[in-house]
């Protein structure tokens, strides 16, 4: 009914565990359908993306000083995320950071 107990090696001061896999745990080879969810599921981590640019960008229209910190907190992101986001938002010309690190302040270009 349940897997097999695993299998125990000793070998010098190393203990080796052996555990056989349920048979209904085993991969089959991908079907062309797991294919094509798969690349649904990239589309949808793009507009995940997508949505966490529109949301970084409206939450810096309304509070153009706010931090990444902040921003993290705000969108339940990690602040390397948020970091990651506005790297590409500022490589793609849509926002840029005026006034230095601290004290500076985000502009919305597009």
């Amino acid at each position: 009914m349940g897997a097999e107990p695993p299998v125990y090696r000793i070998e010098g001061n190393d203990i080796s565990l052996t555990f056989r896999a349920l048979e209904s745990a085993v991969i089959e080879e991908p079907s062309e359908t797991s294919t094509k969810s798969a690349s649904l599921e990239v589309d949808e981590s793009n507009s995940l993306d997508n949505l966490l640019e529109q949301r970084i960008i409206s939450e810096i229209k309304v509070e153009p000083s706010i931090s990444q910190t902040r921003l993290a907190e705000i969108t339940g992101t990690s602040v390397r995320t948020i970091k990651r986001e506005i790297k590409k938002l500022v490589d793609s010309g849509h926002i840029e950071r005026t006034e230095g690190k601290r004290y500076g302040k985000w502009i919305v270009l597009k």
